[in-house]
């Protein structure tokens, strides 16, 4: 049993009250966690942002009940081409309920990213879960990855796709579509235009069931599958 614990580590704060075992019975309060916290144990790591975790568990630590509520703001890299990609935040809160958790999660970029995470996920990696992914993403934040070697990236992105199986064999089904997209190579002269298309999800493959674009006066078509979660 734990009576109002509170521990200060730098400007983060860590406060526990409550029991652990043999019931749980336990609020947790975790606040202004920073990247720096990890420097000791990871002394590359070269990252901002704050992360913020409340709870409160019932139940055993066997078969834990509750809420949890995790939080993170402004989240990004600060080294290599990745840190001019967007700040990211993060809301995302969990039900516990023994053997299981219900999870809605969403993540914002700027304005160039948002997706959201909702559905079951298992306390224990053996057993089934069945999450929802949706949102969209403006390609034209990959700018940092690309201009380096010459290359830009135009469109938008719009997610729609049921994960479910095993952590050992995922499944996954919905759709992936592209819109108004164009990708040029300044160094190799290209420029595709145009580009649209539509991306299935279907169990351990992707499925592109449209992609088409054109190049000056010319048209390309890409159909096929690629077996991304498979060997």
């Amino acid at each position: 049993a734990i009576d109002n614990l509170r521990l200060g580590i730098g400007g983060a704060t860590i406060a526990l009250a409550g029991r652990i075992t043999p019931a749980l019975s336990l609020k947790i309060a975790v606040g202004n966690v920073t990247p720096a916290l990890a420097k000791p144990w990871a002394p590359d790591l070269n990252a901002a942002g704050t992360v913020a975790l409340n709870g409160d568990l019932r139940g055993t630590l066997a078969a834990p009940e509750g809420t949890l509520h995790l939080t993170g703001r402004g989240l990004k890299a600060m080294t290599g081409s990745i840190g001019s990609l967007p700040a990211a935040d993060i809301d995302a809160s969990a039900t516990l309920a023994r053997d299981a958790a219900q999870l809605d999660a969403h993540l914002t970029a700027g304005s160039a990213v948002r997706l959201a995470l909702s559905g079951t996920a298992p306390l224990q990696s053996a057993r089934p879960f069945a999450l929802r992914l949706k949102g969209n993403a403006d390609l034209a934040m990959l700018d940092p990855l690309l201009t380096a070697n010459g290359r830009t990236a135009r469109g938008q992105a719009t997610l729609d796709l049921a994960l479910g199986g095993t952590l050992a064999a995922p499944q996954a089904t919905g759709t992936v579509r592209l819109a108004n997209g164009s990708v040029q190579d300044f160094v190799q002269g290209t420029h595709i235009t145009d580009l649209n298309g539509l991306i299935q999800a279907d169990g351990a493959a992707l499925r592109i069931a449209q992609l088409t674009g054109h190049a000056g006066s010319g048209k390309l078509s890409v159909p096929g599958t690629i077996g991304v979660l498979q060997p």
